[in-house]
């Protein structure tokens, strides 16, 4: 919430999940439902789904999942994203290096620099 909707009041969606951290994900459902819902009227469908990549990206990284980096289209969407952004295109570039071509990831570079491009897009 604090990351995406930081000026959200007490009611809304994302809010709500925050107090009830730890209740079933069915019930959590539909609250994430509605707050996915506020936030694409706000910001448009491709800014969700990269953050989304990314945070999927950052799990794939300290699972160590070489094949789920294999394809880059998430990144050149953040890299739309990122646009002009000067420490937005620094994050960028730490993926990238840290995902080299014909190299194995680097793992050890990888989540750090994938939690930085998120927090740089989810900043904009």
């Amino acid at each position: 919430r604090s990351r995406f909707d930081s000026q959200a009041g007490p009611a809304s969606p994302f809010r709500q999940v925050a107090d009830r951290a730890g209740a079933p994900g069915d019930s959590l459902a539909p609250l994430l439902a509605r707050g996915t819902a506020r936030l694409e009227e706000r910001l448009g469908k491709a800014p969700l789904r990269t953050g989304a990549w990314l945070e999927a990206a950052g799990l794939a990284a300290r699972a160590r999942d070489e094949a789920f980096f294999r394809d880059r289209a998430m990144l050149r969407a953040a890299a739309r994203l990122a646009g002009d952004d000067p420490a937005a295109r620094v994050a960028l570039a730490r993926v990238r290096a840290a995902l080299p071509d014909d190299e194995p990831p680097r793992w050890s570079e990888l989540p750090a620099a994938l939690d930085a491009l998120l927090t740089e897009l989810a900043s904009e």
